[in-house]
């Protein structure tokens, strides 16, 4: 998919108009899993030169859903996200870099639970229409620099983000904008497979037979 880069600006992304899903593996990484978060705020503030952009998101931790009532309880106390103390998750870019295969990402940090630790942001793609910008964007989180550390063995080590969003722009467009042109294709990045096989989990099989994971029930 082509990556079009924008006009400087800052930009509002709509809550109502993005999504934020997941996919992981349970039960020793024999089944795939699916659910998502509740974006509730973001910005991205398009800089010149681009590579100093800067993006802005906070995700509602309690907002984890998997349509699981018993499993998704479980993930949002304290034993993992602990939602009640730290009820946001935060991102906050560092600056983009475009690679020489022409992939484009945003560098930054990703707080949970208190813990914070790089992440990389994948931009599958990016168009500008009216002003406005469609993105759609990926990233592995590795669970364990977050203290997410318990039931290991059950429980898997990375989850696959995957994002889609639709902006608006904050304020009136700089003068004269210039919109770049479109710079080339990127490859939508893909979890190694030794990582695959190591996607979330969740903290015992007790609770995956109890919420019916054990049948291969999806998150839906």
């Amino acid at each position: 998919m082509s990556v079009q880069l924008p006009p400087a600006g800052t930009y509002q992304v709509d809550p109502a108009r993005s999504s934020l899903t997941f996919t992981t593996r349970h039960l020793f990484g024999l089944g795939r899993v699916n659910g998502t978060f509740t974006l509730e705020s973001a910005s991205i503030s398009v800089a010149e030169p681009v590579t100093e952009s800067a993006v802005h998101a906070v995700v509602a931790a309690d907002s984890f859903h998997t349509g699981a009532a018993r499993r998704d309880d479980h993930v949002r106390s304290p034993a993992f996200l602990d939602a009640g103390r730290h009820p946001a998750i935060r991102f906050e870019s560092s600056g983009a870099v475009r690679g020489d295969d022409g992939v484009w990402t945003v560098e930054g940090s990703l707080t949970v639970r208190g813990h914070r630790a790089p992440l990389r942001l994948t931009i599958d793609s990016l168009t500008v229409r009216d002003g406005s910008l469609r993105l759609s964007a990926s990233a592995t989180v590795d669970q364990h620099r977050h203290g997410l550390t318990a039931a290991r063995g059950m429980a898997a080590r990375r989850l696959r983000l995957s994002l889609t969003a639709t902006t608006h722009p904050a304020a009136s467009p700089v003068t004269n904008p210039t919109t770049h042109p479109a710079v080339g294709t990127v490859t939508r990045a893909v979890a190694p497979a030794e990582q695959e096989k190591d996607l979330v989990n969740y903290p015992s099989l007790k609770l995956a037979k109890a919420t019916g994971l054990h049948n291969g029930h999806h998150w839906r």
